[in-house]
């Protein structure tokens, strides 16, 4: 048998002539499928070898909403008298995503579908050798002002945030499940919202609501100048590709049972501080609880008055700097305030500060047991922890005993 191999743009194509005793001199004259030539006048022809060629390339639709998925067929012909193999190759934006090995059988033809996943809104580009293509990923563009009750649906929806989404005081945003969001390359660094007002993003379990900074990376949630009252309530969430997930104050946040993946370090800044009302205050807590840190940063936070941060039964899988150092850090708990953390799951992190009291900070102050440390050893877990036995200006020690030997049976699993 003799093999043929040839470059077709993009498009590798990788074939087989399974004549025998014919002999071919130079790679056209294989490509063209040569008949002999020089063979005995009197003998008969040999067939011409396999001749396989694309066409027709195309999109199911034209258009679609960010987040489906598009089908692609490209028509495959054998126009050569042998039987043939050739591996098909897709490329989207110029990047192989899909291939196929086929066989077509002489004077035949066949088509060929691939399934290309439209992740963000955005015009994609495809192509199989020199064909080529294009389809559309849309959504409903949002942004500025929100000073009435909203709801974001996924009937209008996805959602593309094309400038910061401003919550305004008294406004509340409702996030149905199953709703993507996505920063416009345009908005850059720009956060995705401020929020002065109320945000509700509720997903299920079976039905997560996608929030994602894109490559740009921005700051999702910010409460730069916010009331007390400025609240989130995350639940059942994906956020992604951020720069932080929370900024600044003196709004707070719930965040439970949600994924938070390539997403920078947040910074917890004096949550609901003059949010008393009489002897009562709004709100008294910041719960992190039942959640996935996948390659993400921890908190950096400051708080006062009666406010507890609880960061509870999460697992922190890959390690990123917080503001002040460490994984999670406390540089202010005034008054009676509180930062715990419990019953989490801090894996392969034993070459890293994880809990920090940095130093300088007189008044910082945090407690840290029933944690599994990715290790049973506790002169390692003490160096997984920065307080005043490594720095005497740190304000104090952070408690750490009793450890779990094992993760909690409540927290996540990555």
């Amino acid at each position: 048998m003799i093999g043929d191999r040839f470059s077709y743009g993009p498009l590798e194509l990788i074939g087989m002539n399974r004549r025998r005793f014919l002999y071919v001199t130079g790679m056209m004259g294989a490509i063209a499928g040569c008949s002999g030539q020089g063979a005995d006048p009197g003998t008969t022809n040999t067939p011409e070898s396999a001749n396989l060629s694309v066409d027709d390339l195309s999109v199911a639709q034209s258009t679609v909403d960010a987040g489906e998925s598009v089908r692609v067929s490209v028509d495959v012909a054998n126009e050569g008298e042998e039987s043939g193999e050739r591996t098909v190759r897709l490329l989207v934006d110029g990047e192989e995503v899909g291939s196929r090995d086929i066989e077509v059988e002489s004077g035949q033809s066949t088509t060929i579908e691939f399934t290309v996943n439209a992740e963000r809104p955005k015009t994609y580009t495809v192509s199989v050798g020199e064909l080529e293509t294009s389809f559309e990923a849309v959504a409903t563009d949002v942004g500025g002002v929100i000073d009435s009750d909203t709801t974001w649906t996924t009937n209008d929806g996805p959602y593309t945030v094309v400038e910061t989404v401003q919550v305004a005081e008294a406004a509340t945003l409702t996030i149905e499940p199953g709703v993507t969001v996505w920063a416009d390359e345009d908005l850059g660094q720009d956060s995705m919202f401020l929020m002065h007002g109320k945000i509700i993003a509720r997903g299920t379990s079976a039905d997560r609501i996608t929030i994602d900074g894109g490559d740009n990376r921005p700051t999702i949630f910010d409460a730069d100048g916010s009331p007390p009252d400025a609240f989130l309530h995350a639940e059942y969430c994906l956020f992604r590709n951020a720069d932080s997930f929370w900024m600044r104050g003196y709004g707070g946040f719930n965040l439970r049972h949600s994924e938070l993946r390539d997403v920078g370090s947040s910074y917890i800044w004096y949550p609901y501080q003059g949010g008393r009302n009489g002897d009562k205050y709004l709100r008294s807590e910041i719960n992190i609880e039942y959640n996935k840190f996948i390659n993400s940063g921890g908190f950096s936070i400051g708080h006062d008055n009666v406010v507890t941060v609880n960061i509870r039964y999460n697992v922190f899988s890959g390690w990123r700097r917080a503001n002040k150092g460490g994984l999670i850090n406390n540089w202010a708990s005034y008054d009676g305030s509180e930062t715990i953390v419990e019953y989490n799951s801090f894996l392969e992190m034993t070459d890293e500060v994880v809990l920090k009291l940095p130093a300088g900070y007189d008044d910082a102050a945090m407690s840290a047991s029933y944690n599994y440390w990715g290790t049973t050893d506790m002169d390692t877990i003490e160096d997984m922890i920065y307080d005043e036995n490594d720095d005497i200006e740190s304000a104090g020690e952070i408690p750490f005993t009793p450890i779990l030997e094992e993760p909690h049976s409540d927290t996540p699993t990555v």
